[in-house]
This record gives structure tokens, C-alpha cells and sequence, in this order.
């Protein structure tokens, strides 16, 4: 049997306060927080069910329940409804036995049932996006310019994933909780990116990468005819940089339509994955989050008395 270290030990015996980990693979981190786990549902006044051990594979989860089962007082079928689980099946756990209303939350006049299947398969997903990103096109002509943009729409779905995954929102009117402000973004951020793309090369003798990128600039038809000239944004014959007034001119470009057109295509997906009784793991989350934020009680009903995540860097947003 391993011995845990002294570190290892402290945190094993902790049963107070937030703790981080930071260590490296093949560290024992799993190891700790499994032994952790069994120290804590050994006490007389905790049940397994008060304890949520979170991980990011089914396979790792399992691997955990294992060796929980080893350590403590708790047998496999003791354990088995124990919540030691993925983040998505935590959120489907509470949509499943909590969460029916919760897209009419997002004005959504459809329901999460029993039978909504989670789609795993990226590829799977990808073709029902397709079909559904032609049916909108169809039906939004207003946003043909945004389409020519776009060279395969099926990214738009990566798009949504990545809001969803910062809590950016669409609701029938709007957004949540006014999430949009994340759309906005952060200029100082911005500067910092810019200016890094933007050093010159090879110790100031070749353009910066920024400008490199925008060597094509003003050949696509679909500019807007009051777009900036070429030399404006890339700089005039002989320079290695970006103009530092394009960071700012940039960052400032109105983007209203294009709000419009990411709200309306990522609300009416939510809609059209709902028609066809799926969610996809994004969804998951985003769902449970809405539910847990705008049912209080909900929130303290399903509250546990410790949380600990495996894994933490592998999470999103």
C-alpha cells in the first residue's frame, strides 16, 4: 500500500477551507484526492451523497470509485449512486430530475423530456448543425453578407460552444443576465494580443506577423465600400507593423449586426436541438446553469457539503 507523503497527508486530513493542488503528472493527485474522499465519508455526521467528486471521463470516474471503495468503510454497491461523476452528468442528473422548464427560461416554448438523448458524437452533431444552418440561411436573408463571410458555417457551432461555455446566453429578447457585455470584449486584452502579433520579426527586419495576415486585405468583394484602405490598416510601402490606431479603430467597429446575427442563430439552434430531443454537452451546461441561477431553492436543495474537482485545468470557462 502507498504511504502518502506529508503534503499528500495535510490535505487528505483537511476537512476545511478551499485547497488547490498544483503539481505535476505521476504526482499522486488522484491518489490524494480519492484517499481525501474516504477520509471525509468515514465521518459519523457525512454520507456519500453529501460529498460531489467531480472528473472529466466516465472512465476516470469509475477508476475513482475503485479506488475509493478501497480505502474506506463505503462497498462498490454502496457507492454506486454516489455522486463521483463528470460535469455532464452532474448537470444532466439535475435537468433529468429537476430541469423539464428550464429553456422557457431562455424564452423558449419547448421542454427537456426523459427521453433527450446527449449527443456525443462531434461528427453526428456537425451534420444536424448543417441542416439546421441551411434551413436559417433560407429563412434569415437579412444575413446573406454575414454568410458570404463565412467560409464553413459549421464553425459557427464552435462559436456557440464557446459562449456557452463562458456563460454567454441567448434569450428570445436578448441575452441573460446581460452576457452580451462579453461580446463587447476587453480592449486592454485586446491591446495586449494585438501588440505581441504585431513585433517585427527577425530583430526588426521582416513585418510583424499581424501584417503578414493582412497582406490579402482589399481583395474580397464582400469589404463594405467604406472600408478602410489597405494602406491605412497594413501600414504604407516599407513598414513592418500595423498602424497602432488600427487597434482601436478595430475594437471600436460597430458590431450590432453581428451581434444580431450570432444571438439569432445560436438562440434558434437551442430551439432546433430541442425540436429534435437533443442536447449537446455545451447545452448540458448551460441549461443547469440557467436553472441553478434563477431557482434559489433549487440551488440550496441540490448544494453539497464538499465539492472537489479532479483535473481542474481540463475545465472551460
Amino acid at each position: 500500500m502507498i504511504t502518502p507523503n506529508d503534503q499528500q497527508q495535510d490535505l487528505i486530513d483537511s476537512k476545511e477551507g478551499i485547497h488547490v493542488v498544483d503539481a505535476g503528472a505521476g504526482t499522486g493527485k488522484t491518489f490524494t484526492v480519492t484517499r481525501r474522499y474516504a477520509e471525509i465519508v468515514d465521518q459519523e455526521d457525512v454520507e456519500p451523497e453529501d460529498v460531489l467528486l467531480v472528473t472529466f471521463t466516465n472512465n476516470a470516474a469509475t477508476e475513482m470509485r475503485e479506488r475509493i471503495v478501497a480505502n474506506c468503510d463505503y462497498g462498490m454497491r454502496e457507492l454506486a449512486d454516489a455522486p463521483i461523476q463528470t460535469f455532464h452528468s452532474l448537470c444532466h442528473d439535475i435537468l433529468m430530475e429537476h430541469g423539464f422548464e428550464a429553456p422557457t427560461l431562455l424564452g423558449i416554448d419547448d421542454r427537456i423530456t426523459g427521453s433527450t438523448r446527449v449527443l456525443e458524437d462531434e461528427n453526428v452533431e456537425k451534420a444536424q448543425f448543417r441542416e439546421f444552418i441551411r434551413r436559417f440561411s433560407d429563412d434569415h436573408p437579412e444575413y446573406d453578407d454575414f454568410f458570404r463571410a463565412v467560409t464553413e458555417p459549421v464553425e459557427l457551432l464552435g462559436l456557440i460552444n464557446q459562449l456557452a461555455a463562458k456563460g454567454v446566453f441567448p434569450t428570445a429578447d436578448g441575452w441573460y443576465r446581460n452576457s452580451e457585455r462579453h461580446l463587447d470584449g476587453d480592449f486592454e486584452a485586446f491591446r495586449e494580443i494585438f501588440d505581441e502579433l504585431n513585433q517585427p520579426r527577425n530583430d526588426g527586419n521582416k513585418q510583424s506577423k499581424l501584417r503578414s495576415k493582412l497582406g490579402r486585405y482589399g481583395r474580397d468583394k464582400c469589404y463594405l465600400p467604406n472600408a478602410p484602405e489597405k494602406d491605412e490598416v497594413r501600414g504604407g510601402w516599407g513598414e513592418k507593423q500595423v498602424p497602432v490606431a488600427v487597434a482601436r479603430l478595430t475594437f471600436d467597429e460597430q458590431r450590432a449586426g453581428l451581434k444580431n446575427f450570432v444571438h439569432d442563430v445560436y438562440h434558434e439552434y437551442l430551439e432546433f436541438a430541442l425540436s429534435r430531443n437533443y442536447l449537446n454537452f455545451s447545452f448540458l451546461q448551460l441549461f443547469a446553469f440557467v436553472l441553478l441561477c434563477d431557482d434559489h431553492r433549487l440551488r440550496d436543495d441540490v448544494a453539497f457539503e464538499y465539492v472537489m474537482i479532479d483535473e481542474f485545468q481540463d475545465s472551460s470557462e
